[in-house]
């Protein structure tokens, strides 16, 4: 994530800077807890740097040296920019992984872009307070679905129900915690 990014998806001047004020005051790395079933368990990770950055002109992605040499004068280079880099990353004991949630949004978009839309769409209302719980625990529930083939290999309990869902994840609890339950 880079402000380019942040400008591309309608932050005016006072979100961005307020955006990575909050980042600098939550501190880097930021953990977050995902999917707690003993003895595994997966974080999402925030890291937050500031350091030399290179994006199209007029342009939201972030680029890399080899990207700017092909491009040439449409590469823009800003040296003192703010970065985000975001993982997913966990496991059992030593035996540890990192993936960078961005990767796997683009596999869930891969397989499945309705859900990959709705999980994005509900996580940033569910962050601004504007929608309800069950919007985000069942964007989720239809992510997990869509990989379920998948993270039945990786993980010991995949969530099939709301309750399920609550059970294994400290950050949706924390979130939006369910109404009653």
């Amino acid at each position: 994530m880079i402000t380019p990014l942040l400008r591309c998806l309608g932050y005016n001047e006072y979100r961005v800077r307020r955006f990575w004020a909050l980042l600098e005051e939550a501190g880097s790395p930021l953990d977050i807890e995902l999917y707690r079933y003993p003895p595994l368990s997966f974080s999402l990770t925030l890291i937050h740097r500031k350091g030399a950055v290179a994006h199209l002109r007029d342009g939201c992605v972030p680029l890399d040296e080899l990207d700017c040499k092909t491009l040439g004068d449409e590469c823009i280079r800003t040296p003192h920019s703010h970065m985000l880099y975001i993982y997913v990353g966990g496991g059992l004991g030593q035996a540890q992984v990192r993936v960078n949630a961005v990767r796997l949004l683009h596999l869930l978009h891969r397989r499945s872009p309705e859900a990959a839309e709705r999980l994005l769409d509900a996580v940033v209302e569910a962050a601004w307070g504007r929608a309800g719980p069950e919007r985000l625990y069942e964007s989720v529930l239809e992510a997990l679905r869509a990989g379920s083939d998948v993270l039945h290999l990786v993980l010991p309990l995949v969530p099939s129900t709301l309750e399920e869902l609550a059970r294994v994840s400290p950050a949706l609890r924390r979130l939006a915690p369910l109404p009653g339950r």
